[in-house]
């Protein structure tokens, strides 16, 4: 669980860098069309809103319809991780063309080939200071075998530490309409139902690690979509917190905080070893997620009535 998720961190995302792009697919809110209002946390659906909802940070198949819908493997889990890692991996390459080494500055432009499929970039890129703004467009786009396929277009703008060490400092990303698949053994247009993902994130490298993202993803299949909302990640060196509002298509919404820092230390299951998360629903119901590194690894306790009393589930 917070194994993949430490997987994702490897890129740093802050939403205010992206407060001034106004709406449509960018703002963290187009494509949604579930329900909107605070859910009223049950037995019935309290594992889908909170053990389901960190879950999805790492794979979006463990959201509900999209499980079911796309498969129920590891191999073709739609990972916030395969997303960032393919769009890192796009920037990077083009970033260390030798055309571009040799001019401080430039408009720069072209495709470029993967394993399957293709991208194409447009835009700016100084070697100087290291900072490029560009739009690439993917068409079932697959660097490797075993990355993610990627289809639609991305907007870009920030920093690369290409001349002290490599690596991105910041990075602005709006993700107008992107469909985005694991290969599972397939490519290219072979890779099955896509799960289309629009939003907004900011990759940033300073200090402690955090990841903020806004981004709707929906299920190819059944069309129901699933929201991140102002979702805030922070890893220092040993502990990790995270907090934002997660809107589920069936339920309405939930908000997640941090009680207790997580360990970044894992069990053999990929769970934390401590640390406890609160998810707050309607009329203060409340589940309550801790990790206990003993038996299944957590402990998820249900306060129905949100009088502060909570009982095992």
């Amino acid at each position: 669980m917070i194994k993949k998720l430490a997987n994702v961190i490897t890129v740093v995302i802050m939403l205010a860098a992206l407060a001034g792009c106004g709406s449509g697919g960018g703002d963290g809110t187009a494509g949604y069309t579930g329900k909107t209002a605070p859910t009223a946390l049950t037995t019935s659906n309290a594992t889908a809103m909170s053990l389901d909802v960190v879950d999805g940070l790492g794979s979006v198949t463990s959201l509900g319809g999209i499980a079911k819908a796309v498969s129920s493997t590891p191999q073709d889990s739609v990972s916030v991780k395969s997303l960032t890692d393919a769009i890192e991996d796009s920037i990077a390459s083009v970033a260390q063309q030798p055309s571009l080494a040799k001019t401080v500055a430039q408009t720069t432009s072209g495709t470029q080939n993967g394993y399957s499929g293709s991208f194409s970039y447009d835009g700016t890129y100084d070697t100087t200071t290291g900072k490029i703004a560009a739009t690439f467009t993917y068409n079932a786009y697959q660097a490797t075998a075993d990355s993610a396929i990627l289809s639609g277009s991305v907007s870009v703008s920030g920093t690369i530490l290409t001349l002290r060490g490599g690596g991105i400092e910041r990075l602005s990303i709006v993700i107008t309409s992107l469909q985005i698949a694991e290969p599972g053994g397939r490519y290219g247009s072979d890779a099955g139902v896509f799960t289309t993902v629009k939003g907004r994130m900011t990759i940033v490298n300073e200090g402690d690690k955090t990841i903020t993202l806004s981004m709707v993803f929906t299920d190819g299949v059944t069309g129901k979509s699933y929201w991140y909302k102002d979702f805030s990640t922070v890893v220092s060196y040993s502990t990790t917190t995270m907090s934002g509002t997660f809107y589920h298509p069936d339920n309405g919404y939930v908000i997640l905080t941090t009680l207790t820092p997580l360990a970044n230390t894992t069990n053999s299951s990929g769970d934390p070893t401590s640390g406890v998360l609160l998810f707050t629903g309607r009329n203060g119901s409340k589940v309550r997620l801790t990790y206990t590194n003993s038996g299944i690894g957590y402990l998820l306790e249900l306060d129905a009535s949100g009088t502060g009393s909570f009982t095992a589930l």
